[in-house]
């Protein structure tokens, strides 16, 4: 029978903090994206569903793809301790680290939603 494994992960450092980041996507990850990314279309006012961190506003899909692609980090507050991950933490990080992250993440995404078309 076979034995369901972890998902493969990547690890990137973050260029400018020097954050030490596992990321990748599961199928559950993707659909989850996809999801969200079809109901923001279905919105009958046009605009993206969205999350508001510290006064920003940020897509769904976005907080959806960093907060589910990031599997470990080693980003800690001033005592030291493991910072959860969350668009909270996410909004601490310096701006060229969010931008690389997100692409990064983004690479990820299109990837795996064009071998799933391919399956198709």
């Amino acid at each position: 029978m076979p034995i369901l494994q972890q998902l493969g992960t990547n690890k990137i450092i973050l260029p400018v903090s020097k954050i030490t980041c596992e990321i990748g996507l599961s199928y559950g990850d993707v659909t989850a994206i996809e999801d969200a990314i079809n109901s923001s279309m279905e919105l009958k006012t046009g605009k993206d569903v969205v999350n508001t961190i510290n006064g920003s506003v940020i897509s769904k899909e976005k907080s959806l793809l960093l907060t589910l692609g990031i599997k470990s980090w080693d980003a800690t507050d001033k005592d030291g301790h493991v910072l959860p991950i969350s668009m909270e933490s996410l909004a601490l990080l310096e701006l060229d680290d969010g931008n690389f992250l997100y692409e990064e993440l983004s690479k990820q995404h299109k990837k795996k939603t064009t071998q799933e078309d391919k399956k198709k």
